[in-house]
């Protein structure tokens, strides 16, 4: 609703400043893809935001995108585009709007160490080795220009 919403605004506010007709607003909505792209590309759970605000920034984002590729673009039809280019930006969003348990303690940093989930990690050069788990998790600390173990770099 945010992308047809945030499209339809948008594309009012263009109407009224060039002296167009409202019907024109209605012609932007209903079409090409953007109907298409609003109800099922859009709304793809693997490549859209988690959390309600994010998903609300990436409709917003998506309408003024298709709206700045139709409008100022030499191409007829922006909403693939506009949704294939906030698709990149899921991730960032993600982390930008998650939110946080009520009492969930961080990760403590001790050393060449970190306790996570109420197990000691170790970190061997530039993994951590759950101990009895067996899998691995990179560690920030190691990395060029991180400073040493327990400092932030």
């Amino acid at each position: 609703m945010a992308y047809l919403g945030g499209l339809a605004v948008l594309e009012l506010f263009y109407t009224i400043a060039t002296g167009g007709e409202i019907t024109d607003v209605l012609y932007a909505l209903l079409s090409g893809g953007v109907i298409l792209g609003a109800f099922f590309m859009a709304t793809d759970y693997v490549t859209t935001p988690i959390t309600g605000t994010g998903k609300l920034i990436f409709g917003l984002c998506c309408a003024v995108l298709t709206f700045v590729i139709r409008e100022f673009a030499n191409m007829p039809e922006g909403c693939s585009f506009s949704i294939l280019l906030m698709n990149l930006l899921t991730p960032y969003i993600d982390k930008l709007t998650m939110t946080h348990p009520f009492g969930a303690k961080p990760a403590v940093k001790k050393g060449g160490e970190i306790t996570w989930q109420n197990r000691k990690i170790q970190c061997k050069g530039n993994d951590f080795a759950a101990a009895g788990a067996g899998s691995h998790l990179r560690c920030l600390l190691c990395l060029p220009g991180a400073g040493k173990h327990g400092e932030q770099g």
